[in-house]
């Protein structure tokens, strides 16, 4: 039997009936929970799997009226991500400590005032049963390019990042931000995918009023080069040897830009057929 498929429009209506967002229905589809077809190869003209549709609603609206305890997955029941908040920070300095050594690590009063002043830099890790057992982070930093390259030719040290660099993000602007940390616990490294995604997906939220133009990383370790190599970032060995940078709407091989490019291109087709 020839599977049913339904347009964004009909997908998205059916998703509102029970409270649940559009930015949902397109962030399902991205993770594989909707199946998607192209029957022209065109993202605009993309129509979606009626059942799945149907099944999440469904699961959805009962879970509401408290039949059901949980639709996530296992790893959703695992691990969960978030912006860091204040009562977050001890136990990101203990993994930092654990991670960098003492001596290394950023000093908390440093980081603190960071994430005071721009609230999303900093995405953690957490289990979900704990939020005090943080399995890793990622802080991307919003700078100007001339203090990013001070970083990465290392005329300058994370510590010496004070308030006045970091920017605020504003909408009608573009951003290049600067990937500070990338942590994760080694027994916790399969969650590092969702991890990425989760900051990728606030990004195309955002997007098109805030846009990421570039991303800086220095590869100081192997661990950080081999993820590096993983998104394939281009060298800057105008730079330096471990200076890297990613064009996030350039054609890319990983399955991760790719994911977020096509959710940039579900938003600007929905903003298109809204106008």
């Amino acid at each position: 039997m020839k599977e049913e498929m339904i347009t964004s429009e009909q997908g998205i209506r059916l998703y509102a009936e029970v409270g649940l967002s559009e930015n949902t229905f397109y962030r399902n589809a991205r993770e594989g929970k909707i199946r998607k077809f192209l029957p022209d190869g065109r993202q605009r003209d993309a129509l979606y799997n009626a059942e799945d549709v149907r099944n999440i609603v469904e699961i959805y609206r009962r879970k509401r009226k408290g039949r059901v305890e949980t639709i996530r997955t296992k790893k959703e029941e695992q691990g969960k991500t978030d912006w860091v908040q204040g009562g977050d920070l001890p136990y990101l300095l203990a993994l930092d400590f654990q991670t960098f050594g003492i001596d290394e690590a950023v000093d908390i009063s440093i980081t603190h005032t960071w994430w005071k002043k721009n609230p999303y830099m900093c995405r953690i890790l957490y289990n979900v049963e704990d939020r005090k057992d943080i399995w890793g982070y990622i802080t991307m930093i919003p700078m100007k390019e001339e203090t990013i390259f001070k970083l990465l030719k290392r005329e300058m040290h994370e510590r010496d990042i004070r308030t006045e660099h970091i920017l605020l993000y504003e909408e009608n602007k573009a951003y290049s931000v600067y990937v500070a940390a990338v942590v994760i616990k080694p027994e916790h490294h399969a969650f590092l995918r969702t991890l990425i995604n989760s900051l990728f997906n606030h990004w195309c939220d955002q997007y098109p009023k805030i846009r990421i133009a570039k991303i800086y990383a220095y590869a100081e370790t192997d661990e950080g080069w081999n993820l590096i190599k993983h998104l394939f970032f281009a060298p800057r060995y105008d730079i330096s040897e471990r200076a890297f940078e990613l064009n996030p709407l350039q054609m890319n091989p990983s399955k991760l830009i790719k994911a977020f490019q096509d959710c940039l291109k579900e938003r600007e087709a929905s903003l298109l057929q809204k106008d």
